[in-house]
């Protein structure tokens, strides 16, 4: 039904890493995930991949979180960020209204990874229905006020002859009978 997606896990956390890689092949998700250990990297692996969902640090020296989301909706993404960090507080309101980001808070379940990451995989693959029904759309023909005039004319005319036709053809029938 649809393709595997691409999810980008960034964090300058090694450690922090190697429980999420851990924590995905336990859920057996089945998605291909691919792992950033820095802003720098993953700006990297965005710019040569199709990326469908983004899980970041959002306090990550260099390139943060904030960053990333930044540069990539800049650059067109329009999926689902999720932020993972340990600092609640202001920021966590301040992402909320950048659209599409989901805050998670460290430290975290799997469970409520799992139901992030199948919450954000359901909307992109609801987005990309959407998309296809737009672009089908978009590929039908497009008519100008005179081509509907000019067909709604021709039915009329269709319509009148096939009229006339059948009444010739009933007092035919009927005049033949008399």
């Amino acid at each position: 039904m649809y393709d595997q997606f691409n999810v980008l896990v960034v964090d300058d956390e090694l450690d922090v890493l190697d429980v999420l890689l851990g924590t995905f092949e336990d859920l057996n998700i089945g998605e291909n995930f691919i792992f950033a250990k820095n802003g720098e990297e993953a700006l990297k692996i965005f710019e040569e991949n199709r990326i469908d969902l983004v899980f970041s640090d959002l306090r990550m020296p260099g390139v943060s979180g904030l960053d990333l989301l930044y540069k990539f909706r800049a650059d067109g993404y329009r999926g689902e960020f999720v932020f993972i960090t340990g600092y609640i507080g202001d920021i966590e309101e301040t992402v909320k209204n950048l659209g599409g980001c989901i805050v998670l808070s460290k430290p975290f379940k799997s469970q409520q990874l799992l139901e992030v990451t199948k919450t954000c995989l359901l909307q992109t693959i609801q987005d990309r229905m959407a998309l296809r029904e737009l672009y089908e759309l978009i590929q039908r023909p497009v008519y100008t006020t005179e081509d509907l005039l000019e067909y709604r004319n021709e039915k009329i005319k269709t319509r009148t002859r096939d009229k006339y036709n059948f009444r010739k053809k009933t007092s035919k029938k009927f005049s033949s009978v008399a």
